[in-house]
């Protein structure tokens, strides 16, 4: 999760043509970036950190089917904590 304020010019140079890079100072412009890969547990192999869906279905959606703005999300429960759960966090790795 990258600020777009906050980031030097020679940062993302392939991601300039984006319209979060084309706007006026805003501090809640942000950029989510996807790990190169990623892992669910020790046990399984690393998957790509990113990828493109078939095709679009509803459970594929972020956005709050309810909310005003695209950027209001409706995230699964695993994100969130539990009795001795912790939230599903990721690191990036290049």
């Amino acid at each position: 999760m990258l600020t777009v304020d906050e980031l030097p010019p020679e940062v993302l140079p392939w991601a300039r043509y984006h319209p979060h890079f084309r706007r006026g100072p805003d501090p809640g412009n942000t950029v989510y970036v996807a790990s190169g890969h990623w892992r669910l547990s020790a046990c399984r192999p690393a998957l790509p950190g990113s990828g493109v869906f078939r095709r679009l279905e509803d459970c594929l959606m972020l956005t709050d089917p309810e909310a005003r703005l695209p950027t209001r999300w409706r995230l699964p429960a695993g994100f969130f904590p539990s009795a001795g759960k912790p939230a599903l966090c990721w690191k990036m790795s290049s």
